[in-house]
């Protein structure tokens, strides 16, 4: 039978040992960063206020505090704006389709 402290570093080794790749870790630390909320408006198109806003009233983003400093996860930022995209608005499929049509019948009477 192990005892706690057994298991703790039997987790620590694991860890340690690559259950998690290191390249994975890496990769995430590169595309997964705190901003600042500067870098957070230039990054997100919003102005400061709004990102306060939806973080303080609305309460649908989420923002970190550090000694004073307000801070940004970007996986939050890119979630954040995710949940506000309007699919309907950007993408009627029968018009994509028709202009698809247009430049293939245009294509073939070039070719032919």
């Amino acid at each position: 039978m192990k005892s706690k402290n057994t298991s703790s570093s039997d987790e620590k080794r694991d860890i340690v040992s690559g259950v998690v790749p290191v390249s994975e870790i890496l990769e995430y630390l590169r595309n997964d960063y705190y901003m600042s909320k500067k870098e957070a408006a230039k990054y997100t198109g919003l102005c400061s206020d709004t990102l306060d806003y939806h973080s303080l009233v609305i309460g649908d983003l989420k923002r970190y505090k550090l000694s004073g400093k307000v801070l940004y996860k970007k996986s939050d930022l890119d979630r954040f704006v995710e949940s506000y995209l309007d699919v309907t608005a950007k993408f009627d499929p029968d018009q994509l389709a028709e202009k698809v049509l247009q430049k293939l019948k245009r294509k073939m009477e070039r070719a032919g």
